[in-house]
């Protein structure tokens, strides 16, 4: 029910933030990563946070086979962010997303395991899984029109990966502590702040812009900076921030509406338990049944 109310509130909100106010967003930074996260975020408050972080039973984490099998979706993840970012580019921004996030990418994870070491001495995976692909997210708004200097392209990923990696391994647990926040899969450091890092980041490309390129490159990548409805580079750039604040707004407030609306319905007596809905689970109150089914399946 949740994930049904969110992509009607998904919907406006692109419509709002994409064609009334126009904002440049080509990889969903603001559409998709901030909104997707900051509902979810809202959400949780409902759904019974407290007995989550107990977690009595110690359910709530995952074991070396987990987090290997989990490194498949980030491998994928990461081959194929630049055509993410660049589907919706078109000519040769095409070449620039791609380019731009291979970079930025290529910032987050050396950045990102870096600190990782530094601190624990070893690598830690959920670093890996996560904070590696934060340079695709901050380079989902500005990708296709960041072309003067790669430079500011690697120090953009090098920063979301810092500040991924540090809410991995410092920030999750105090928000825990200090915030009652919930967040199981961790996409405030992974979707959420590096999403309005690269919100914040178009505006400054856009700003830089104007300065930086010659009247045909702006032609060719900026196509509302003419026409009959021409836009100034900073008022552009105060469309995009206005945007942050409508997504904002929508995410939080619909989430945590609709998160304390369907938390109204019965919760599961044990949290993290996938016996009433799934067979074969590992643990649970079908745990002997399974076990003693298994040895009977393999004596015969």
């Amino acid at each position: 029910m949740l994930v049904t109310i969110e992509c009607f509130f998904y919907a406006i909100n692109a419509v709002l933030v994409l064609q009334v106010l126009n904002c440049h967003d080509v990889g969903g930074a603001l559409t998709i990563h901030m909104f997707g996260a900051y509902f979810g975020l809202a959400a949780t408050y409902f759904f019974e946070p407290n007995k989550a972080i107990e977690d009595k039973a110690e359910r709530n984490k995952g074991n070396y086979m987990t987090q290997m099998v989990a490194m498949v979706g980030t491998l994928f993840l990461y081959i194929y962010w630049p055509s993410f970012n660049a589907i919706l580019a078109g000519g040769i921004t095409t070449h620039y997303a791609i380019v731009n996030t291979l970079l930025s990418i290529s910032c987050s994870t050396c950045v990102s395991c870096y600190i990782a070491y530094v601190k624990l001495g070893k690598f830690e995976m959920e670093v890996m899984l996560n904070s590696t692909l934060a340079g695709g997210v901050i380079m989902g708004a500005a990708a296709d029109i960041i072309a003067s200097n790669p430079a500011w392209v690697m120090v953009a990923g090098s920063i979301a990966g810092a500040v991924s990696a540090c809410g991995y391994l410092w920030l999750n647990d105090l928000c825990k502590r200090k915030l009652r926040l919930h967040d199981t899969c961790g996409v405030q450091f992974l979707h959420a702040i590096p999403g309005v890092l690269g919100a914040a980041t178009v505006c400054f490309a856009l700003l830089h812009a104007e300065t930086v390129f010659s009247e045909s490159q702006k032609q060719e990548l900026f196509d509302w900076h003419y026409g009959e409805n021409a836009r100034s580079f900073g008022y552009q750039a105060f469309m995009n921030f206005i945007g942050i604040l409508v997504t904002l707004g929508i995410a939080i407030s619909s989430g945590a509406l609709f998160g304390f609306l369907v938390a109204g319905l019965p919760m599961p007596e044990e949290q993290f338990d996938d016996t009433k809905h799934f067979v074969h689970v590992e643990f649970g109150d079908d745990t002997a049944k399974y076990n003693e089914g298994k040895k009977e399946t393999e004596s015969h």
